[in-house]
């Protein structure tokens, strides 16, 4: 990035949101689908409560890593595959926020096709497993939300969330075998 998208991440920082909007504007002037810019107007828009706007600005982000076909070329401080899972993780977050929790475990899983060996940079698979698990558990499916659990505490053995939700879950089914 930049001078306007180091000055962006800088007021981002210090929760300058909107600030930090006008700066990665300046980024779009000269690249219209320039990826990380509109990734980072979505982190804003989600951090000043605007969900959907953010939803808005990470597909378009998601759109212009897409039609990108060389990120070293352009000059981006991040790889391809690294900005996707963090921009579908984002989306993801702000579709569970919304209760749109279809459109939240497709992104997740969208992420985790960015980085299926957990190699990148964050987030780790194992936060995406654990919120594909909340999402399964929503909707009683308890049996996929432990395996997803599970596939989060092989990564990350002492994730207490995951440790917790398992824990439920497997206790919810303990009382739903009772009952039946």
């Amino acid at each position: 990035m930049n001078v306007a998208g180091h000055a962006g991440l800088d007021l981002f920082q210090k929760g300058q949101y909107e600030k930090a909007i006008e700066q990665y504007e300046i980024i779009l002037t000269y690249d219209p689908q320039h990826p990380e810019a509109l990734k980072w107007i979505g982190n804003c828009k989600s951090e000043l409560g605007d969900l959907e706007g953010a939803i808005s600005y990470y597909q378009k982000s998601i759109e212009g890593a897409e039609n990108t076909s060389s990120f070293e070329d352009k000059g981006y401080m991040i790889q391809k595959h690294d900005l996707l899972k963090n921009v579908y993780y984002n989306m993801s977050l702000n579709y569970v926020e919304l209760g749109n929790s279809e459109s939240a475990f497709s992104g997740f899983q969208n992420a985790l096709l960015q980085d299926p060996e957990n190699v990148h940079l964050p987030p780790s698979n194992s936060d995406i497993y654990v919120s594909l698990g909340v999402i399964r558990a929503e909707f009683g499916d308890f049996n996929a939300a432990i395996d997803f659990w599970d596939k989060a505490l092989a990564i990350d053995p002492h994730d207490e969330v995951a440790l917790e939700n398992k824990a439920e879950a497997l206790r919810i089914k303990e009382q739903q075998s009772l009952q039946d």
